[in-house]
C-alpha cells in the first residue's frame, strides 16, 4: 500500500497547493486511535488532507507557530469564529475540532424517571434478608 505524503496532495489528484502542508504527518491517537481513515467520521480525501495539513494548523491554533501568510491569519480568524471557513483544509480542521469536542450521549431504552425497583444496601445480602 502506498504511503500518503504531502507531495501527493500537491499533485493532480487533489489539484491544490496548500500553505498548510507539512512533511510531518498529523495523528491524534487519543481521539482517533485507529487513525482518521478508519474512524468513519472523515471521507478519504478529508483524512488525507487532515493528515497532511493538521500539524501546521494545530501549531497555529496552539500558538506554537506564528502566521506566515494571509491564509494562516485567515485560519486563525476562522478558529476564533470571526470568519467563515472557505478552504477544504479549514473546513476539515473545523470538523476535526467539532468531533474531538463532542460529548458522547448515552441513551437508555427506558423512560427518564426513576424506576420503582427497591434499593437494597450491600449489607442486606450478608444479613440473610430476602431483598434480592
Amino acid at each position: 500500500m502506498e504511503n500518503y505524503t504531502s507531495n501527493q496532495l500537491r499533485g493532480k489528484e487533489y489539484g491544490y497547493r496548500s500553505v498548510f502542508l507539512s512533511d510531518r504527518r498529523f495523528y491524534d491517537d487519543k481521539n482517533f486511535p485507529n487513525f482518521f481513515h478508519r474512524s468513519g467520521d472523515f471521507t478519504i480525501k478529508e483524512a488525507d488532507v487532515l493528515m497532511a495539513t493538521g500539524y501546521v494548523m494545530t501549531q497555529l491554533k496552539n500558538g506554537e507557530m506564528k502566521p506566515q501568510s494571509p491564509e494562516h491569519k485567515h485560519f486563525l480568524e476562522v478558529i476564533n469564529g470571526k470568519q467563515v471557513a472557505e478552504s477544504l483544509e479549514e473546513k476539515t480542521y473545523l470538523k476535526y475540532l467539532k468531533l474531538i469536542q463532542r460529548k458522547d450521549k448515552i441513551f437508555s431504552l427506558g423512560k427518564n424517571k426513576i424506576s420503582n425497583v427497591p434499593f437494597f444496601e450491600d449489607n442486606d445480602r450478608f444479613n440473610g434478608s430476602k431483598g434480592y
